[in-house]
């Protein structure tokens, strides 16, 4: 039976157990029964079947209507095409028995079947005898119609003609309307009730079930018989009303059925199976789009496989594929298929014993049989049309690549779990996107327009990183000692000698002492005398100790015996002097590392803070703005290091609203989503807190741009699920800054708590450090504590070994102050001897090629019958066909497959850290002086463990220029960052010789011209510029016409100079590097307008640089220059008029410009043609372009596009106005020449 369509009608899927149980307890709503209807699909199935078995239909009916079939039966159902229509008119006789009385299932055996004559027609038992039954109108005809449907057939409405409105047909006791044109299910009404609900849009089941506030069942219909008479324009009759309470009640039990089925969850729904038919044309168009991978052995997806995509892509949503059921068909055959029986309850609550095919995981160990699993699911989804394969493999070798790459010192390689943690992220941003559906439209599959984006957002590439190695154990004291160190005496175990001892470790430094670099104690944790460090001790001294402690130098690493004032390394650490500034800094743990580090601190806090400080704390009020000009001046006077911030989260804290463990509410939320400054509902004592932290986050937001604006480097941590994040003060960190996320108990805290740093330098990735990254440990449970605090209250101090880690963070900033290196940062910046800094500082460049690559590369001999070779034979006059063995040269389908061997080989080589690419069998390598021996025996050595022999003749040593296919690479300007491309002299010196003969024979041979076009299209392919694209379209054309001689106009002959000009004596193409500057943005208009019979043409044009600085140009075209345009009776010349504002610009701007990216934006489609192609056949539109065209030029890399006119600004200035350019402000207006005439053009603006 087909399920009804949402919007109407009947839809091509069938009609599932839930839906179609939900409408016959809908039908049977009205029906006298005592409590729910506790009635389903299968008990309607039952009854039918008990009716069938009493009325006594055969046993093969019986068992088709309730599809319990044999096996053997399955081709003779196939075959039979329609074996359900015999039953099905048997079963239609059995109901219509029912309702005419004369089978009554319900009763006895001996009273199921009424007596001739005794059915019950509708009329009075006591007829008057002296009438016949001739004339009744309810007249049972049931005998009468059946005999004559025995031999004439069922009753059918007449065909109609198309003037035919309507056709009266009677059949048994019912008469219908038909309405050809009227949807299926309003046939019960009557032509004038159907064109009164047509008419006010009621013609759909969606439309018709929400048309009124009523559902069936209710007690009061009064809106629906209010909408029936607003419709109908009078109360309905009895009829009608009839009529549309059974319309309602199935559009209302059909649309209800079908919104249910869509939001709620089916735990029934199997996996569809694809037919045999379907699954192997599937995998037959598959092959053919991807010629190059042979879909076989553990290439091949299985069926269940294919099966879960096609589900997914019918469902129309994301749904994650994990690695273990991508299958292979061999493993399918193999493994077999299990039925997995469970019991389970349907939705409406029947337990139920289901059995559902059961495919054995396949193993996902190590790295090959998951690159095989990724390659499967592609292939698969690229089948059920969801993603295309080509995508999906961008993925699976992203995600290998992050596997494979080594990671950095003190990190660990990424684990096959990490990498299944970012392909189940990259699958959960991509369900993300495509909320509106999978399904494949118009625009093109939403997995593949949304992969870029997800493949590279930052979620995904966080959990790419390499994390760092577990910490180590804390390290106890060290068993070695200084060498004048004395051996300290036995400590005293009395009160007073801890006490001291325990304020020892907290000993301020004076600040004489701390700029030195000096610390308080030394590694063994004995205190230091600091009065002897400043030559003013006068305590009696023994064994280098006196009463403050022992006579030894402060200065950190040092402590020999001498002072700290007369230390050599005293001062030579300029970080000493660096300030550190930890703000709302509650134990001040961070401040506390780092003044052990050398650092000057200020952690600041209020005085109000609930914290034990570690270190003294400076009391400020950070709701005051005078504490904030207390920093700003602090910040401008010293030299600070970095400033850390931790603004106090509790009212942003998502924690609140969980219910407490014994299930009593827990503190209510403050902050939504919706109302990020505060919940409107809120009391008024939270309402206090909210408002001041908002002040607070307000200034802290201000006071991140401020330090910002400086140079200051500044971080900010919160929880990472806080709502601070998304709150409008931290808009700018949050646009500026870099994130880095971690797990607290990474670091050696008890719980997991999610923590976010945001900084403005992007070293701040140091700080991501998960729970997976480090080894396994207990956690401890969140909630109550057991002093009646809440545990994420104990969460607040940071872990010594995040504080070490900041720390961390901050010596790299200061080495990048030109601070003395740190021993955690020393090994990164080792200086090497001058020599090698001079050889690492010199690029050098060579080529490998491949020696008969193509003969390197056997083929299967499987395939041998596909590359056959035909050629003459002289000899014995007939075709002789010959075997390749290997890749066939010229065959267009071995240079696909041998670009994806040069391919994989560059990829190889790219791994080892070879800066190379490929170039068909070319291999060009860059290296610094230092490593040129290493880096060329590297690529020997990886072309001779993959089988290849590359070519020891053309293999020069590396040098500042190479020879590669015809084209030189010039590094010797690669210091400035800039690569240097021209054509190799043998082969400029043969194009001279055929380009001289053009010149001076003044005509060509067309018969010639396809060698000569090739090498001269080769040569000047690396010029990004305009020069010779005329006369190389002008070849191009006279390629294609007859043999015999083709004379050449003055205007080829001067395209012809410009071409040989440009080869012979043209500067070698500069290429900036590394110039990452964005492109130049150029906008052209042209416009032409009459005054009266007089033609009047300006042009416009507005150059935006990368800098910010921006030219405006406004002129009128030269009036003979205009005339020249309209010989020959032309008047629409605007195209002319808007490639001269394009020739202008690129003229006047090209010094400005070169060697730059430029993209000049066009509105005109005719000039916007012309200049992307380089040529034209008309003689006024060549003249243009050939000014562009200058032998000698320093091109620029110039990309052509379209502006819609509205959008273009350079529209303006072509009609002498500027106004609608004050946005643009300021800029300068300059007055270009005229490349015809060579005089300045008349300004429209100026």
């Amino acid at each position: 039976m087909p399920a009804p369509a949402a919007g109407g009608g009947w839809s091509q899927s069938a009609l599932g157990v839930t839906p179609a149980g939900e409408w016959l307890r809908n039908l049977l709503r009205h029906t006298e029964t005592v409590g729910d209807i506790r009635l389903a699909t299968h008990s309607c199935k039952a009854t039918l079947l008990s009716w069938c078995s009493k009325v006594g239909v055969d046993h093969d009916s019986r068992r088709l209507l309730g599809y319990h079939t044999a096996s053997s039966d399955k081709s003779l159902l196939v075959y039979s095409r329609d074996a359900m229509a015999q039953p099905l008119r048997a079963l239609v006789a059995i109901i219509e028995k029912v309702v005419a009385g004369s089978f009554n299932p319900d009763t006895t055996r001996s009273g199921m079947f009424a007596p001739a004559g005794a059915v019950d027609d509708g009329c009075s038992s006591s007829a008057s005898s002296s009438c016949g039954s001739e004339d009744e109108d309810d007249k049972d005809l049931f005998e009468e119609e059946k005999a004559v449907e025995d031999v004439a057939g069922k009753w059918q409405p007449p065909e109609h003609e198309a003037n035919d409105e309507v056709v009266f047909v009677r059949h048994l006791t019912s008469r219908y309307e038909v309405q050809p044109d009227r949807p299926k299910f309003f046939h019960p009404l009557c032509g004038t009730c159907f064109k009164a609900f047509n008419a006010e849009g009621l013609n759909t089941l969606g439309t018709f079930a929400f048309a009124c506030n009523y559902a069936p069942g209710a007690a009061d219909e009064r809106p629906l018989v209010t909408l029936a008479t607003n419709v109908l324009g009078s109360a309905p009759s009895t009829k009608e009303m009839a009529c549309i309470r059974r319309l309602f009640s199935e559009a209302y039990s059909t649309i209800a059925a079908d919104i249910r089925t869509k939001v709620e969850a089916c735990d029934e729904a199997s996996v569809k199976k694809l037919a045999p038919a379907e699954r192997s044309q599937r995998l037959k168009d598959q092959q053919v789009r991807l010629a190059g991978l042979d879909l076989r052995g553990n290439y091949e997806p299985g069926d269940s496989l294919v099966d879960r995509a096609v589900a997914a892509y019918e469902s129309d949503r994301v749904i994650y594929i994990t690695w273990d059921v991508c299958v292979s068909r061999d493993h399918e055959i193999v493994t077999g298929t299990k039925k997995d029986a469970n019991l389970s309850f349907d939705s409406s609550g029947t337990l139920k014993l289901t059995k559902r095919d059961q495919v054995e995981p396949c193993s996902t160990a190590n790295e090959m049989q998951v690159r095989y699993c990724l390659i499967r699911r592609g292939l698969a989804l690229d089948q059920a049309n969801i993603m295309c394969f080509k995508l999906h493999d961008r993925l699976a070798e992203k995600l290998m690549n992050a596997r494979m790459e080594e990671p950095p010192a003190g990190c660990v390689k990424l684990s096959l779990k990490q990498i299944e943690t970012a392909d189940k992220k990259f699958w959960t941003l991509m369900a993300e996107k495509t909320r509106d559906g999978i399904k494949s439209s118009p625009a093109g599959r939403p997995c593949d327009l949304n992969f870029d984006a997800c493949l590279d957002s930052p979620e995904l590439l966080n959990l790419l990183q390499h994390r760092f190695a577990p910490p180590a154990a804390v390290a106890g004291p060290s068993k070695t000692k200084p060498a004048d160190e004395p051996r300290p005496k036995k400590p005293r175990t009395d009160f007073q000698s801890a006490k001291g001892a325990t304020k020892g470790n907290f000993m301020r430094v004076p600040s004489d002492l701390l700029s030195l670099g000096c610390v308080a104690t030394t590694t063994k944790g004995h205190r230091l005398c600091f009065d002897y460090n400043l030559k003013r001790c006068k305590l009696p001294v023994k064994d280098q100790r006196c009463g403050k402690g022992l006579h030894l130098c402060a200065v950190k690493g040092c402590q020999k015996m001498h002072m700290a004032v007369d230390c050599p390394n005293k001062g030579s650490a300029a970080r000493e002097q660096m300030v550190f500034i930890e703000l709302c800094a509650g134990s001040a743990v961070l401040s506390a590392v780092a003044q052990r580090h050398g650092y000057r601190v200020l952690p600041v806090d209020c005085k109000r803070n609930r914290h034990k400080p570690r270190c003294r704390i400076v009391s400020l009020d950070l709701a005051e703005d005078h504490a904030w000009e207390v920093l700003e001046y602090i910040v401008s006077t010293c030299d600070v290091a970095a400033v850390h911030l931790a603004p106090p989260c509790g009212t942003c804290s998502k924690a609140r609203g969980i219910p407490m463990p014994d299930g009593t509410p827990g503190p209510q939320p403050l902050r939504s989503d919706d109302y990020l400054l505060g919940v409107p509902d809120m009391s008024p004592s939270d309402r206090v807190k909210v408002d001041a932290a908002n002040r607070l986050y307000k200034r802290m937001g201000r006071f991140i741009e401020w330090l910002d604006a400086r140079g200051i480097a500044w971080v900010v941590e919160n929880p990472t699920n806080s709502f601070l994040w998304q709150l409008g003060y931290f808009a700018y960190a949050v646009a500026h800054g870099h994130f880095a996320h971690c797990h607290a108990c990474a670091f050696g805290s008890e719980r997991p708590k999610k923590t976010s740093f945001l900084s403005n330098r992007k070293n701040i990735l140091m700080m991501q450090r998960f729970c997976e990254d480090v080894e396994p440990h207990e956690h401890a449970p969140w909630g109550v504590s057991a002093d009646g605090g809440f545990a994420t209250a104990l969460e607040a101090q940071y872990p010594d070994a995040m504080c070490e880690q900041l720390v961390k963070f901050v010596d790299e900033l200061c080495v990048e102050k030109g601070v003395k290196l740190m021993p955690s940062c020393l090994f990164e910046h080792l200086t090497r001897s001058p020599m090698d800094i001079v050889k690492m500082r010199i690029h050098r460049i060579t080529a490998m090629d491949l020696k008969s690559a193509y003969k390197q590369l056997p083929l299967s001999p499987l395939d041998f019958d596909k590359s056959v070779v035909s050629l003459w034979s002289a000899e014995e006059r007939d075709v002789r066909c010959f075997e390749c063995h290997v890749l066939p040269f010229g065959a267009s389908a071995s240079v696909h497959n041998f670009l994806r061997i040069s391919a994989f080989l560059q990829a190889a080589g790219c791994y080892l850290g070879i800066i190379w690419m490929s170039y068909f069998d070319d291999f060009p390598m860059l290296s610094h002086g230092l490593h040129v021996g290493s880096t060329l025996a590297c690529a020997k050595g990886l072309m001779s463990l993959f089988g290849f022999v590359y070519s020891e003749e053309k293999l020069q040593p590396f040098a500042r220029s190479s020879e590669i296919l015809g084209v030189v690479f010039d590094l010797s300007r690669s210091a400035e960052g800039c690569v240097a491309i021209s054509n190799k002299p043998s082969r400029v010196e043969e194009l001279d010789d055929a380009l001289v003969k053009i010149l001076s024979d003044k005509f060509v041979i067309p018969t010639s011209m396809p060698s000569v076009l090739g090498k001269l299209q080769y040569a000047d392919s690396h010029v990004w510029g305009r020069a010779g694209r005329l006369a190389l379209a002008d070849l191009r054309e006279l390629g294609h016409t007859s043999p015999a001689r083709v004379p050449l106009e003055d205007s080829q002959l001067k395209a012809f100079r410009v071409l040989k000009d440009r080869l012979c004596s043209g500067r070698p193409k500069p290429f900036v590097a590394d110039d990452m500057q964005r492109p130049v943005l150029i906008f052209t208009d042209g416009a032409l307008e009459y005054d009266g019979d007089v033609p009047k043409a300006t042009i416009g044009g507005v150059c935006l640089r990368p800098d910010g600085e921006c030219e405006v140009f406004g002129a009128a075209v030269p009036d003979r220059v205009l005339k020249s345009w309209q010989e020959g009776g032309k008047i629409h010349v605007i195209g002319l008029v808007e490639l001269y504002a394009c020739v202008v610009s690129l003229l006047h701007w090209k010094p400005d410009v070169a060697s730059r990216r430029v993209i000049l934006f066009v509105d005109n489609w005719p000039a916007l043609d012309v200049l992307v192609k380089g040529t034209s056949l008309q003689r006024e539109w060549r003249d243009l372009l050939l000014l562009l065209e200058d032998p000698l030029e320093d091109n620029f890399m110039l990309w052509v596009a379209r502006v819609p006119s509205a959008s273009n600004v350079a529209d303006h200035p072509s009609r002498g106005s500027t106004k609608e350019l004050e946005f643009l402000k300021p800029f300068k207006c300059v007055e270009p020449l005229c490349p015809m005439t060579k005089l300045l053009l008349e300004s429209t603006i100026c």
